[in-house]
């Protein structure tokens, strides 16, 4: 009998092309910002790739699965700590970098994550055994902090910026553990079908609440109108699939491993379309952040 095909090449592979996509998340920022109103930014790609993710979810058959989430608390929950990512992410892109914004994700996704999982829900305490994990922490940490400090050629971090930095990694963790909790119970695409769909409608009230200045839904041409589409339906239906079709593959491991691209993959992004390029007290921190992230998630052992 022949043996098995080993499936990491196509697992990373798929992982690899998700990281890409999420970055090219701050292209369709940095094109659409000035004919797009914030609100918009933030609800259209949210409510595009929740409804892409609820039409495939109806055609597998597991539609009532994933209506039957907007009925449950915590999933509104869940939608809430995703919109909070994204407006976190969206204020430290415009009064920053997005350099900065993915650099505060990554130690979202290997330092706060794993922490909250251990302090909240009491899982994973092992790790705190584990040298290279502690040391990955404090790399990742670091060099994001390096970066972001180093004004460089790039605008140094002002405004109310300064206020959602330190809450996207924390969104990100709280939305990435309670996800992933729940997708114990139910299949993972309904769990994002209702958290993108749920977190576009709760911004929405902003364009009542706040008035004139959200600037309201609007949309200034139909090459804004395809950027959003495209921006929902890469980043935050395609990227997020192939992501969890990369884990069922090959574990949560090699996956994890290959997010850390993802700041890399937005300096490039960063300097193609705006020439924006860190000092190089900010370029040696992003290969420290991502040799952090690998280390933390190495000294994790298996999921």
């Amino acid at each position: 009998m022949a043996g098995r095909t080993d499936p990491r090449p196509v697992a990373a592979a798929l992982a690899v092309v998700a990281a890409f996509l999420w970055a090219v998340y701050y292209a369709f920022f940095i094109s659409v910002r000035s004919s797009v109103s914030p609100v918009g930014i933030i609800a259209y790609p949210f409510l595009i790739g929740g409804l892409a993710f609820l039409l495939a979810e109806t055609g597998a058959g597991r539609g009532r699965v994933a209506f039957g989430l907007f009925l449950s608390p915590a999933a509104w929950g869940r939608a809430g700590a995703f919109l909070g990512v994204q407006v976190c992410v969206v204020l430290v892109t415009f009064y920053s970098s997005p350099v900065d914004s993915a650099l505060l994700s990554l130690v979202g996704d290997v330092a706060l994550t794993p922490l909250y999982v251990m302090l909240l829900h009491g899982e994973g305490r092992r790790r705190l055994r584990s040298l290279a994990f502690l040391a990955g922490i404090v790399l990742s940490a670091a060099g994001a902090t390096l970066t972001i400090l180093d004004s460089g050629n790039l605008a140094p971090l002002t405004g109310i910026g300064i206020l959602a930095a330190p809450f996207l990694p924390v969104f990100i963790s709280v939305f990435f553990v309670e996800s992933a909790r729940a997708a114990r119970q139910v299949p993972v695409g309904s769990v994002m079908a209702q958290a993108a769909v749920g977190a576009g409608l709760l911004i929405l009230p902003a364009t009542w609440l706040l008035g004139p200045a959200t600037d309201g839904l609007g949309i200034a041409g139909l090459g804004a109108v395809a950027l959003l589409v495209g921006c929902g339906l890469t980043s935050f239906w395609i990227a997020p699939a192939l992501y969890f079709d990369s884990v069922r593959r090959a574990g949560i491991f090699l996956p994890s491993l290959l997010m850390a691209g993802i700041p890399v993959f937005t300096l490039g992004v960063t300097a193609v379309l705006l020439g924006h390029v860190p000092g190089w007290v900010g370029l040696a921190g992003i290969p420290v952040a991502v040799v952090g992230a690998v280390l933390a998630i190495r000294g994790s052992g298996p999921a």
